[in-house]
């Protein structure tokens, strides 16, 4: 039993080569609160990671477009291990990241927009789903 709180920003600056296509550099910070149940005990846990990265996409539609993005980040997780006041001991990785997937824009100058992406790059070996989706807001996309 337990409760996870999470918060993500994600801040792209995109260069418009045409009316269609774009490329720029993304940056992302991601921070992570847990707590825990176990046998009587509170765990918590804690992560900050960071990326960084590039993007590009081309638009189609009026509304939809292909978005493709590398970049390198860290991805934390807990061992297993519990440290003292109950903290569970954490470990971090860097790693590169190849998304590629397809996205929707609502098309004003300041807009919505989610897409879902696929990371060639992830790993067959972990828990983590090679899927990933975002929401965010876009300014004369």
């Amino acid at each position: 039993d337990g409760n996870v709180f999470y918060l993500g920003l994600s801040p792209m600056i995109g260069y418009k080569f045409t009316e269609s296509f774009s490329a720029g550099p993304r940056l992302s910070l991601d921070y992570v609160y847990g707590r825990f149940s176990l046998s009587n005990e509170i765990l918590k846990y804690r992560a900050a990671d960071f990326s960084f990265g590039l993007f590009t996409r081309y638009k189609f539609l009026k509304v939809l477009f292909l978005h493709g993005e590398f970049d390198r980040g860290s991805i934390t997780g807990a061992t297993g291990a519990i440290l003292a006041n109950n903290k569970l001991e954490t470990i971090t990785e860097w790693r590169n990241n190849l998304f590629a997937g397809l996205g929707y824009n609502s098309g004003q100058i300041l807009s919505y927009e989610f897409y879902l992406m696929y990371d060639f790059l992830a790993k067959n070996n972990t828990t983590q789903l090679p899927i990933s989706y975002r929401i965010g807001f876009t300014y004369n996309f």
